[in-house]
């Protein structure tokens, strides 16, 4: 298993562990009162334990690209849990030999098409009856996570939701690829295999112009650690012919 993973596992899983000392530690306080009357003391355990098994619910939703925000997620969720079950739709097909799960397939950067789980996802091991409902409003271009939980395992959905982020971040599978965006919510990588390495002789004039454009695409992280914006645009001016269309290409490649 990748060392990344198992570390991601271990710090979510502390936060458990640290919820469960909490506990203990209020217990131990309650347990060393001497003016609490013994059946006040169990009748306190009694209500902690009811607590304990209280379900909570929980509503997140951040921007993103739909396929890379669920793809994210449940990675962030298998590398707490494992892997994880979809829920049968009620409208999904289905036989004695097999029962159909909602997916969604995610096409990765390298071509290889992936199922991931949509819609609902059991995590039993939060309490019974928990799950994480995903869905996508492809107006807002917003991913929504709802769901519930056993109250004390509340932090640790915070967490799964904060690493989707930075998985989104970091390693989203558009990263590092030219897309073409006709469906905001769903783009498709562009296969630039074809696209030839011709030189282009640029006047000085002309280069000097698109340095900025040149400066974006070269050393975006210089940019983002000065605090110039990525977003930038060069509108290209010129008869016909004189290679407007071509001259984005050799940038995209």
């Amino acid at each position: 298993m990748n060392n990344s993973i198992v570390g991601v596992k271990s710090a979510m899983r502390s936060t458990v562990s640290k919820h469960e000392q909490l506990q203990k530690a209020k217990f131990v306080e309650k347990a060393s009162d001497k003016t609490m009357r013994y059946a006040d003391f169990l009748a306190y355990v009694e209500n902690e334990i009811k607590q304990s098994k209280v379900m909570a619910t929980f509503n997140y939703n951040f921007l993103c690209f739909k396929n890379d925000g669920v793809f994210q997620l449940n990675r962030a969720i298998q590398e707490v849990f494992g892997l994880v079950a979809a829920m049968k739709g009620e409208s999904s097909p289905s036989n004695d030999e097999e029962e159909a799960v909602n997916t969604i397939e995610v096409i990765l950067a390298n071509g290889e098409r992936v199922k991931v789980p949509y819609g609902d996802i059991a995590l039993e091991e939060l309490g019974k009856d928990s799950k994480i409902s995903i869905s996508y409003n492809t107006d807002q271009h917003r991913l929504y996570v709802k769901g519930k939980c056993q109250q004390k395992y509340s932090t640790l959905i915070d967490d799964i939701i904060d690493r989707t982020k930075w998985l989104l971040a970091n390693e989203s599978i558009y990263r590092g690829q030219a897309l073409e965006i006709t469906d905001p919510s769903e783009p498709s990588i562009m296969d630039l295999s074809n696209i030839h390495s011709e030189m282009m002789i640029l006047s000085k004039q002309t280069k000097y112009e698109l340095q900025p454009l040149e400066s974006r695409i070269l050393h975006p992280e210089i940019c983002i650690e000065k605090g110039i914006p990525l977003k930038f645009g060069a509108l290209l001016e010129g008869p016909y012919g004189c290679g407007k269309k071509y001259f984005p290409n050799p940038c995209i490649a």
